[in-house]
């Protein structure tokens, strides 16, 4: 191999080696949906306040999601659930609320028994199992 290649190589890798070097942590993608204070915007509403203070799915909840409120209050009140799941089961009981709203086992619930509104919703309720 020609003494220019091989110094052009060696550069090469040891450049490459420095810039993993400065960011040795690995990268976390964010989201509109999980980094702004949507719930905010909607404190005066009960629901909204409830998934503030107590971050679990409950009746109120669930008919709030379900029920017919405009989009933006619905998305205040998952957000207002926040994004730290651990010891809740807030998407389970949501996919059992959505299912039994369509009267069918979770398991039997498919996409196209669900409204855009309801596929936002379980969507939305799926992404609190992986963040």
């Amino acid at each position: 191999m020609p003494k220019k290649v091989a110094s052009w190589i060696a550069s090469f890798g040891l450049a490459g080696l420095s810039i993993l070097a400065l960011d040795p942590l690995p990268s976390r993608a964010d989201s509109p949906l999980t980094s702004t204070d949507l719930a905010g915007a909607y404190s005066d509403l009960a629901a909204v306040e409830w998934a503030r203070q107590y971050r679990l799915m409950s009746p109120l909840i669930v008919d709030f999601l379900l029920g017919d409120r405009p989009l933006g209050e619905k998305a205040a009140v998952i957000n207002a659930l926040g994004w730290n799941i651990d010891g809740t089961n807030n998407a389970e009981q949501f996919l059992v609320a959505l299912a039994r709203k369509n009267e069918k086992a979770p398991t039997h619930l498919d996409l196209g028994d669900l409204t855009p509104e309801d596929y936002f919703w379980s969507a939305t309720s799926w992404l609190w199992t992986i963040i």
